[in-house]
């Protein structure tokens, strides 16, 4: 569906949400890895650092998630560490410290125009 034709409320109607309570509050946390403060999580550490951080869910994914950041990307403003937080199937890397894959099964994904769907 285009986003232009509903509104916020209406993209989440179909979706089983968790409840946003845990999020709500003005104050940063203290990280218990790194004692830094960070407001929902901490984007160093990965972890939540919300007090009632037991009721953030996590997704188990149906395929293994490798995330490359490039190392000039800000860790605080990288989007991608969402996926880390929420589910312990992701795994994190900062080029050049890369694994070895197993190149069949493997794809890169990267938007651009000329993007191909993972079906084709």
């Amino acid at each position: 569906f285009s986003e232009g034709n509903h509104s916020g409320s209406e993209l989440f109607d179909g979706l089983r949400l968790s409840s946003f309570d845990c999020l709500q509050g003005d104050t940063r946390n203290v990280c218990p890895q790194c004692n830094r403060k960070r407001k929902y999580f901490c984007y160093d550490c990965f972890v939540v650092t919300v007090p009632q951080a037991e009721k953030v869910p996590s997704v188990s994914l149906p395929c293994e998630l490798v995330i490359f950041r490039h190392p000039h990307e800000a860790r605080s403003k990288s989007t991608a560490i969402h996926a880390k937080i929420l589910s312990p199937d992701v795994q994190f890397h900062t080029y050049p410290d890369l694994p070895d894959l197993n190149t069949k099964g493997t794809y890169v994904l990267f938007p651009s125009e000329g993007a191909l769907s993972l079906d084709e």
